[in-house]
């Protein structure tokens, strides 16, 4: 099966738990707990029903058989003496969309909705209730002076479309139309029992709107530039990117069918793919590519007998190509937000330039070039040993085999360093590459203008940027050691990361111990350069989770010989070769 069809059965199972029907059109909920519970979204409740009014549906249904089930009134209200309790606030009754189309075009609104009946237990069947789908509703917006009665069910009319409409302001042959989809029916207060209520509510709502000559047009944009550059640079971003509607109560889509837009509809159940993005090529705007590839080989940046001078060459062509593309983007036409479209260009212009500083001095700095082949160096020892781990553990696995290995298992799975290939080098993603060459300067006197500046990394999850952080981690762990006289003035705390959650925290340090180990393999190579002290890492997440005194963590290890598993050690497999760390018995 395609990822993308997993993809939409998992969307579509979701669908089904919280808008629903889960169990068909004519579905049969069972049970006196009622439907405040099965479904999440996509209601309409009857007009004048509050969210106090949702702990009723449990206890009424319950007097009913002689029992009390569901939860207690404040699970739906809040704290009765909290001032600012929501438990009178009124529940949606209506939903809307609003667009843009040509002045006087007629378009077809469809609506579409369900009830739920109550049934009563008897011999044949248990109490619960029975879904009734509503007649669809297609009407034509010209037949319609302000609204229109639907969904009738042979006594009453339950709902009622409404649309307003005025004229565009940006452009004069456009007006702007809002249709609503009102639940006409109100809440029934002659009842202490929310039963009526309940089968007053509309559900798996469905308001589509939809124009046969695809004249749907982008909605009124304010391109008024505001004082905030932040708000300015965002509305740039996604200038290209129009909406087509707005949604009252809910979320929007729209179907484009060759750039024209045919219809809008609400989504109480917004869905988008997301694509990955391509970052392992460099393309300019005028289509060519950057050639130079070389420079991304790991194994080339760390190997002291590649030409150097053939590497400086390449990292001034990627400049030149980062240069050309930022004079592009200068020269396109762009009516709105200029002073944002200025301000990015300017920092990309900054940093072409700190790029450019960083090359000359990895060009005329020898104690920074060796640096650099070195953090290169151990960035492709860890990358390589994690991936022959990862393979080692997927092929024990499928073999039922533990994981980590034994102690006592006779297995090698440490990496040869001498026979790394330029052939099966890992490469670095150009913003990765890039990212160094700019900031690796900072750590220097030569660039400490910099320093105040907060360089962070904006890419989607999976694009890399811990290796990119972990680049210039290295640098700086190993410039230390190598910047003075003796390598002992260096030692001590470098580098700090923090994470916002625990668990990237915990997952990330399993991967900078890794790195640990890389460096080590270069210290123990370079003896007299990077010094006799280790390289050595901590973790401090707070005393739940982990060892905050020695004290505590020597007591912890001399548990281990009662239970390996009741432990707050992180680290429990050799990152280098997979070993195990925690002892399953004393012997």
């Amino acid at each position: 099966m395609h990822k993308s069809e997993l993809r939409q059965q998992v969307a579509d199972e979701f669908k089904s738990l919280v808008f629903g029907p889960r169990g068909g059109n004519d579905e049969f909920i069972e049970g006196n707990r009622g439907l405040t519970l099965r479904y999440l979204t996509g209601i309409l409740f009857p007009q004048g029903e509050k969210r106090a009014d949702l702990s009723s549906d449990d206890e009424s249904f319950g007097e009913e058989d002689g029992t009390i089930e569901g939860k207690t009134r404040e699970d739906f209200s809040g704290d009765s003496d909290n001032p600012l309790s929501m438990a009178n606030e009124e529940l949606p009754s209506s939903v809307g969309i609003t667009f843009v189309i040509k002045k006087g075009e007629d378009f077809t609104i469809h609506c579409s909705a369900s009830r739920y009946e109550r049934q009563t237990k008897s011999e044949e069947s248990p109490s619960g209730f029975r879904r009734i789908p509503l007649e669809d509703s297609i009407l034509q917006a010209h037949a319609i002076n302000k609204n229109q009665e639907i969904f009738y069910d042979g006594t009453e009319n339950r709902a009622k479309v409404h649309i307003f409409r005025r004229s565009s302001k940006d452009r004069k042959d456009c007006e702007i139309v809002t249709v609503t989809l009102v639940n006409e029916l109100s809440k029934n207060n002659t009842s202490q029992r929310s039963i009526k209520n309940v089968e007053k509510r509309l559900y798996q709502v469905n308001l589509k709107c939809t124009s046969s000559e695809n004249h749907i047009k982008p909605y009124d944009f304010n391109k008024v530039e505001l004082n905030d550059m932040e708000e300015n640079i965002l509305s740039l971003q996604y200038s290209d990117n129009p909406i087509y509607a707005i949604g009252h109560g809910a979320s929007v889509d729209w179907h484009e069918n060759n750039g024209l837009i045919s219809e809008v509809e609400i989504s109480y159940m917004p869905f988008e793919t997301v694509f990955r993005p391509i970052f392992d090529t460099l393309k300019g705007s005028d289509g060519n590519t950057f050639e130079n590839s070389y420079i991304f080989n790991i194994a080339n940046l760390s190997d002291k007998e590649f030409d150097k001078s053939q590497l400086i060459s390449g990292f001034y062509e990627l400049c030149n190509f980062y240069e050309q593309w930022i004079e592009d983007e200068s020269s396109s036409t762009q009516k709105s937000f200029q002073s944002a479209q200025k301000y990015l260009i300017d920092e990309m212009r900054e940093c072409s330039q700190r790029m450019r500083k960083g090359i000359k001095a990895l060009e005329n700095n020898s104690n920074f070039w060796e640096a650099f082949r070195l953090s290169n160096r151990a960035m492709l020892i860890q990358m390589l040993q994690t991936k022959k781990n990862r393979e080692l553990r997927s092929t024990r696995e499928k073999e039922n085999k533990p994981w980590p290995i034994e102690w006592n298992e006779n297995i090698d799975n440490t990496l040869d360093i001498n026979q790394i290939s330029s052939k099966d080098s890992p490469r670095w993603r150009p913003f990765q590459l890039a990212f160094f060459l700019m900031c690796f300067l900072d750590f220097e006197e030569e660039g400490k203008d910099h320093r105040k500046i907060a360089d962070l990394i904006w890419f989607s999850t999976g694009g890399g940027k811990t290796e990119a952080y972990l680049f210039l981690a290295c640098y700086e762990l190993i410039r230390r050691r190598t910047r003075y006289d003796s390598p002992e003035v260096g030692y001590g705390t470098g580098i700090l990361t923090r994470y916002t959650l625990r668990f990237l925290t915990s997952d990330q340090f399993s991967r900078t111990t890794s790195l640990g180990c890389a460096l080590e393999k270069i210290r123990l190579e370079n003896l007299s350069l990077l010094g006799e002290e280790q390289f050595s890492i901590g973790l401090f997440v707070g005393g739940k989770v982990s060892y905050n005194r020695i004290k505590n963590a020597q007591d912890g290890f001399i548990d281990l010989i009662d239970s390996n598993t009741n432990h707050l050690f992180h680290v429990t497999e050799c990152p280098c070769c997979g070993t195990s760390l925690v002892p399953k018995n004393i012997e």
